[in-house]
């Protein structure tokens, strides 16, 4: 949250419920009791001077119609209010951006590991440190990262986790021209080999995958294309 109690923003869990909630000069919340304990949820909260918008696993919740917003100079803590309210669970991929998001955007980007420099993006902990007390945020404007980096307080006792989401997966979707650019992809040791796949339903590709090597000497992989080999029969006259 982001809030002081009078001011800012917020989004709270307790057992199957989340509330994400805004002050106008007055509280308004969104909710859903769709959350399901013990099994992993991405949760949106949206406000774009016209609504507040709640949405679990990119599909909307909730919506309440409001024009504004009391800002706050409050610290931004996750995971607690600051002082109390400590969330008992798991967590990973923390965004944070400066724009509202499309509901189509939501619903594409919502199991998608996301680019560091994405417009509109201003903070994001992929919380994959697995070590120590600081999270690092990834997110960069430009080619300047915006190093809103934070710090895990209290115990350090079983922090990291390699219980990760199952859905959260490292993909990108072809502009225009048909070019794409996956980034921020992490490996372990020296490196790792991935592996590319294009999937466009019903179309078929000359290559239904590519195996390359990510790591030491070889961080930036270019060229990797696959040729759209569908035909579709047309009539008419």
């Amino acid at each position: 949250k982001k809030s002081d109690g009078s001011s800012g923003y917020g989004m709270e869990i307790s057992g199957g419920n989340v509330n994400f909630y805004i002050y106008d000069g007055s509280l308004k919340m969104v909710s859903s009791d769709q959350l399901i304990i013990d099994e992993y949820a991405q949760l949106t909260g949206t406000f774009d001077g016209s609504n507040l918008e709640l949405y679990v696993n990119g599909v909307l919740a909730e919506s309440m119609p409001i024009s504004s917003i009391v800002p706050s100079s409050s610290k931004l803590f996750i995971g607690s209010n600051g002082v109390s309210g400590f969330y008992n669970g798991s967590m990973d991929d923390v965004r944070i951006w400066n724009k509202k998001k499309t509901s189509e955007e939501i619903l594409r980007d919502f199991s998608r590991k996301v680019g560091q420099g994405e417009s509109g993006l201003v903070a994001y902990w992929n919380l994959d440190e697995n070590v120590g007390s600081n999270v690092y945020d990834q997110s960069k404007t430009g080619l300047i990262f915006n190093e809103n980096h934070g710090e895990i307080k209290g115990t350090l006792t079983s922090i990291w986790t390699d219980d990760i989401p199952a859905d959260l997966a490292s993909y990108a979707f072809t502009d225009s021209s048909g070019s794409y650019s996956i980034s921020n992809m992490q490996y372990a040791g020296n490196g790792e080999t991935f592996t590319i796949t294009p999937v466009l339903v019903p179309h078929e590709f000359d290559t239904p995958l590519k195996n390359v090597f990510i790591g030491e000497g070889s961080n930036v992989i270019n060229n990797q294309d696959f040729l759209d080999k569908s035909s579709f029969t047309v009539t008419g006259r």
